[in-house]
């Protein structure tokens, strides 16, 4: 039998559409470390959890976290498209400056150019491989993401990379 661990617990705790405190994590899942957690969800597994810091009747300060949901059917599509073609650990993230959407695969592996011209058919997004060595880790591959222009226009409309 598997060890089901503090932060799968917590990860399903927040997919149930539930927020979490770190007294709410001892309480529960007797997990000591619920930030570092969070920190692992966020970058590990690409997860956009809000952070809300709250004062208690001493003064004290901490943390009160929350899944923010996707509501973007486009990115769900691309991932159940990625999911049926083999793919697994699927992240969809924002770039350091917030500017840019980026999707990559596990630890940056690369997506067949098959599998992507059937996201490019089967999807409203464009995925854009971008490629780099590097001494330790070899090759990595991330795509940014792009908006199919859906008016009849000539050239893709690239959302993703507006100010947020």
């Amino acid at each position: 039998m598997e060890r089901v661990t503090q932060k799968s617990k917590i990860m399903s705790h927040l997919q149930s559409g539930q927020s979490i405190t770190p007294i709410d994590a001892l309480e529960r899942y007797g997990c000591f470390r619920l930030a570092a957690i969070i920190h692992t969800l966020k970058n590990d597994y690409g997860m956009d959890i809000k952070t809300e810091l709250i004062k208690n009747k001493f003064g004290t300060k901490y943390g009160k976290y929350t899944l923010v949901t996707n509501v973007n059917e486009d990115e769900d599509k691309v991932k159940l498209l990625l999911k049926v073609y083999g793919y697994e650990n699927v992240v969809f993230k924002n770039s350091i400056d917030k500017k840019h959407r980026y999707i990559r695969i596990a630890y940056w592996k690369p997506i067949s150019k098959e599998d992507l011209a059937q996201i490019h058919i089967h999807s409203n997004l464009q995925l854009e491989e971008i490629m780099i060595y590097d001494d330790d880790c070899g090759y990595k591959y991330w795509y940014n993401i792009t908006q199919k222009q859906l008016n009849g226009g000539n050239t893709n409309e690239n959302i993703y990379n507006k100010e947020l």
